[in-house]
């Protein structure tokens, strides 16, 4: 999960969806 976080292109994007796979 870390991983999609280092990713800065798009991050706006990767953050949305990292809240909700946190979720599940």
């Amino acid at each position: 999960m870390q991983t999609r976080k280092c990713t800065n292109s798009g991050s706006g994007r990767s953050a949305v969806f990292d809240r909700p796979k946190l979720i599940l």
